[in-house]
């Protein structure tokens, strides 16, 4: 991979992980809140699931800007997305259109979110990675010929 796939592969990551650790953090401060959020929506053991979203949104996000287990940390983040946006932005249920509207942005923006992660999982985090660190292999020592033909004598 060249160097420009890598900077854009680096530059998809952190803008992936902008949209998730703010509202990661914000959950986990106002953590009581939004669990009585996921309560009040008919969500069983709110508290669990509560905490299962704070630790996807600020595990996740780590895991991208460092580019750690790419495929796995994409597959966790589609599902975190996949279910946020069944629980909160089911726009088909909003009579007034404004609102309605609103979720409906919501939903489809959850569903490219989704597809961006996708193609992230397919592609990996690139050379600039600690995954792309952990799958280079050293590149074999270089020997001059004077060093090579003594070597050679000695054997």
């Amino acid at each position: 991979m060249n160097r420009a796939n890598d900077a854009l592969l680096l530059l998809g990551r952190l803008l992936m992980a902008a949209l998730f650790l703010p509202s990661g953090v914000g959950k986990a401060m106002n953590f009581a809140p939004f669990a009585a959020s996921l309560a009040d929506k008919g969500l069983p053991y709110a508290d669990a699931w509560a905490a299962a979203a704070v630790a996807a949104e600020l595990l996740g996000p780590v895991a991208l800007i460092l580019g750690v287990l790419p495929s796995w940390t994409a597959q966790q983040l589609v599902v975190f997305v996949a279910t946020a946006t069944g629980l909160s932005h089911r726009y088909w249920e909003f009579a007034e259109a404004a609102a309605r509207r609103s979720q409906e942005i919501n939903f489809y923006k959850n569903v490219g979110v989704v597809a961006g992660l996708l193609f992230y999982s397919v592609s990996g985090a690139g050379s600039w990675s600690i995954a792309g660190l952990m799958s280079r292999t050293p590149e074999p020592k270089k020997t001059d010929d004077a060093s090579q033909a003594a070597k050679a004598a000695a054997a």
